[in-house]
């Protein structure tokens, strides 16, 4: 009966985590969760999280994101998207599709004690289509200021890819050469401290997904984009495929600027999208892959589980 089990099925309390119950929501990956604006009650309020339907996952204190409030309007808006104090990497997130366009209606449901029919949110995703979605975490590309982009998480995807464009073309620019053996293994070390603080199971280094993330980190100094999609239309899952990788799920995290490993950790760490890439115990192998060049460096790291 175990496989009946929704990790995902969250219940909100306030004052602390024996509090009185106050609504319902929905664990999306292991640092955040989605409920009514109307059930948080203000932005700046601090919510208990319980795990309904699993009593050996600790609850944990969330803060409403900065940009994750949507109050309930004529529109039908009413959505806070939490950010988990603490990762929950054990807890098993809901289903849901990653992949978000623009003008597309997103509906979820939640269970708790005392709302006998559960509770629903919904909302509609506004700007440009993108595939796969990006979650929690700003795009910066300016100047010599060092930025993160969006982390790409991804689930195995249809039988066949979109038709979109060719792999990566050869840059205009001369290559740097590929990062040093050292500074990988300085940013697999980091990787690996954090997840064994997290609980999680350490990454190996795999050579083709290092090969996927230095050709990656190479192209966006030579053809000068910042993205994890590249101007061919090639997403992660396509280039990690290319690289000889056969995957079951994969994970990308990017970066600009940051000169050492640890620098760079910290700005990933500091966002909750790539650190739900690096704290996923799902994961088994990684690649690093950094290019030294002009604008740069440029870091990908290239997270996988083989299928």
């Amino acid at each position: 009966m175990g496989e009946l089990r929704a990790d995902w099925r969250l219940r909100l309390r306030r004052e602390d985590a024996h509090g009185p119950v106050c609504g319902a929501g929905v664990l999306v990956d292991q640092c955040t969760a989605l409920t009514c604006a109307h059930v948080v009650g203000r932005p700046d309020a601090v919510l208990w999280v319980e795990f309904a339907e699993n009593s050996t996952l600790a609850p944990v204190r969330a803060r409403v994101l900065p940009d994750g409030w949507l109050p309930e309007r004529g529109d039908g808006e009413d959505i806070a998207v939490l950010r988990l104090e603490s990762p929950r990497p054990q807890a098993r997130p809901a289903p849901l599709d990653p992949r978000v366009w623009g003008g597309m209606e997103v509906y979820a449901t939640g269970y708790a004690d005392g709302f006998d029919e559960g509770m629903s949110l919904w909302g509609r995703i506004g700007g440009a289509s993108g595939e796969p979605g990006q979650r929690g975490a700003p795009t910066n590309a300016g100047g010599g200021r060092a930025g993160v982009s969006g982390a790409a998480p991804r689930t195995p995807p249809p039988a066949a890819p979109p038709a979109r464009g060719g792999g990566a073309a050869a840059s205009p620019r001369a290559a740097a050469p590929a990062a040093s053996s050292d500074v990988a293994g300085q940013v697999l070390a980091l990787v690996n401290q954090e997840r064994r603080t997290a609980g999680c199971a350490p990454l190996t280094q795999n050579d083709r997904l290092r090969d996927a993330a230095q050709a990656h980190s190479d192209d966006m100094a030579g053809r000068d984009f910042f993205d994890h999609v590249n101007p061919d239309g090639a997403d992660p899952g396509r280039r990690i495929t290319a690289a000889g990788y056969r995957w079951s799920t994969y994970g990308e995290n990017i970066a600009k600027g940051q000169q050492t490993a640890r620098s760079v950790m910290t700005s990933w760490m500091n966002s909750p999208g790539h650190r739900a890439n690096i704290l996923n115990c799902a994961f088994k192998n990684l690649g690093v892959g950094v290019h030294q060049g002009d604008g740069g460096p440029y870091w990908t790291q290239d997270f996988g589980t083989r299928m």
